[in-house]
């Protein structure tokens, strides 16, 4: 059998018991569960990445399964592990996401050959790395059954900071380089949310917008999401306000584009576009290059 390790960041989710009862019951893979618990969200992940780095000679596969996943059965891990062939080294597969209804980026899982620089991630984009590989890279859609639930049970609160954590990644504040597919990416995530949101009524998509909504307005100006205890004060303050909906359209009702262009402006969204172009050209010929971990 297959020698997994698995990686867990844990700071307040409310699905973490059950994320730790789905990894102990998987079968017919030989699984080590470390798990990594209440450290500043920069600092956690590097601690992870160097977790990683320091067993490969222990360890088939390396999984990152945050503390709001869990897998669908027993078999999840070993049907996941399946899709491996000897010259992949990095597949990203798609979670079933409570706040967008539908399938999101990912839970990721390296091969042993993967070399980490874990002490040079972003502090924004905190799983945002140089990994070196020398194989494929992979992305996986797993619908319509699902192997991996994200967010399944979120508290309140903990919406509240997934509309924060979300926005902050769209509007970058204090970021030299304005990063538009980054950005593009989290503002989709935030209309499916809006949209679920007005079908289902629920007061947790709710407060996911609402956060969403004080970074994009500017009432949060926050260039990085450090801890989330930091913002109990403010998730007490906006707790029992509604704020309307035709204010909410602003952000989410529009195409993913347009909703960036109204929160960081022309000039910022169009000089990123620019840098994303030379970027991808300037990846192409590199064979090192920087593995971005949408989550």
């Amino acid at each position: 059998m297959k020698k997994i390790l698995i990686g867990t960041l844990y700071s307040g989710e409310n699905e973490y018991q059950e994320c730790i009862d789905s990894v102990n019951c998987q079968l017919n893979a030989e699984v080590t569960h470390k798990r990594i618990e209440w450290l500043p969200k920069k600092e956690a992940h590097q601690k992870l990445f160097e977790l990683f780095e320091n067993n490969k000679k222990n360890y088939d596969y390396f999984v990152k399964l945050d503390a709001d996943m869990k897998f669908s059965t027993p078999l999840s891990l070993h049907y996941l592990i399946s899709k491996f062939t000897p010259d992949t080294d990095i597949i990203s597969f798609s979670v079933r996401d409570f706040f967008t209804d539908g399938p999101m980026q990912s839970l990721n899982i390296f091969s042993n050959r993967c070399g980490f620089n874990f002490a040079c991630n972003d502090e924004l984009f905190t799983d945002n790395l140089p990994i070196e590989y020398d194989g494929k890279r992979k992305y996986l859609i797993d619908e319509p059954n699902p192997n991996i639930y994200h967010a399944f049970n979120p508290s309140e609160f903990q919406s509240f900071i997934f509309g924060i954590h979300r926005s902050l990644k769209i509007v970058q504040n204090k970021s030299k380089k304005f990063r538009v597919a980054n950005a593009y990416h989290q503002q989709k995530i935030l209309n499916s949310t809006y949209v679920n949101y007005k079908r289902e009524n629920d007061s947790r998509l709710y407060y996911a917008i609402l956060g969403a909504h004080l970074v994009l307005s500017g009432e949060i100006s926050d260039s990085v999401l450090k801890s989330k205890n930091d913002y109990e004060d403010v998730f007490k303050k906006y707790k029992n306000t509604h704020v309307k909906d035709k204010i909410l359209k602003t952000y989410f009702k529009s195409t993913p584009i347009i909703s960036i262009l109204k929160s960081v402006g022309f000039k910022k969204t169009t000089v990123g576009f620019l840098r994303y172009i030379i970027r991808k050209l300037i990846q192409i010929s590199e064979s090192k290059g920087v593995f971005q971990v949408r989550s």
